[in-house]
């Protein structure tokens, strides 16, 4: 069995240092964690006060799952109209509203949670507090690394114990964590068959002529 290793971590010191150091990184397709960058305002990050100033009375979309795993989905998908029952609720409410439920929950002891994943682009209001962001850095090691412009950004809250299961991102990302923790696991591409991307169902096929043993599809 292979060994988790954990992923390399350095402070930044430079923009300069900073693109050394991504560039090998991006080449072989694996994670490197830099402290410090500052790319936004962190010690205004740091308090929630700070967000809800920005998205004062703005809906967001909010995820509900009866328990910790947000798993993906897409209804658009189910052409055939096969039974579906989705494993989330999605709706549209304030930060506020978000925050009022998440702390009720845990209240309660409930196993449900909450997660907030909302697209800043589209927000006006983020006009000021988009032109305070270090966007020479973001530009510079998105353009050495081959990714392009970074032209699409997403704001993630989640209330503790949330889970994302494995997933695949279809684009490169620059992760930014401002307030909490969060642990991330990866895996090498190389790797993909052995994640089992697709569910495994057990059907036995029965047959007038001849045994056929138990299969997996």
């Amino acid at each position: 069995m292979a060994r988790a290793l954990q992923i390399p971590r350095i402070k930044f010191k430079s923009i300069e240092q900073m693109l050394e150091a991504m560039k090998p990184q991006a080449e072989h397709s694996e994670p490197l964690i830099i402290e410090d960058t500052n790319v936004v305002k962190v010690d205004a990050w740091a308090s929630i006060n700070h967000l809800k100033d920005l998205l004062s009375g703005k809906k967001v979309l909010v995820k509900k799952s009866r328990n910790c795993k947000f798993r993906y989905f897409d209804l658009k998908k189910n052409i055939g109209k096969f039974e579906f029952i989705p494993p989330l609720e999605e709706e549209q409410q304030t930060l506020d509203g978000f925050l009022s439920q998440g702390e009720q929950l845990l209240e309660k002891g409930s196993p449900e949670r909450m997660y907030l994943q909302e697209t800043l682009s589209g927000h006006s209001e983020m006009a000021e507090e988009f032109g305070s962001w270090r966007w020479e850095l973001l530009i510079r090691v998105s353009s050495a690394c081959g990714w392009g412009l970074p032209d699409s950004n997403e704001l993630f809250v989640g209330m503790v114990g949330a889970e994302t299961p494995l997933h695949f991102d279809e684009r490169e990302n620059l992760f930014f964590q401002v307030r909490g923790r969060k642990e991330i696991v990866t895996f090498p591409f190389t790797s993909y068959t052995s994640l089992y991307p697709f569910q495994l169902h057990t059907h036995v096929i029965a047959s007038p002529w001849s045994e056929i043993p138990e299969t997996q599809i």
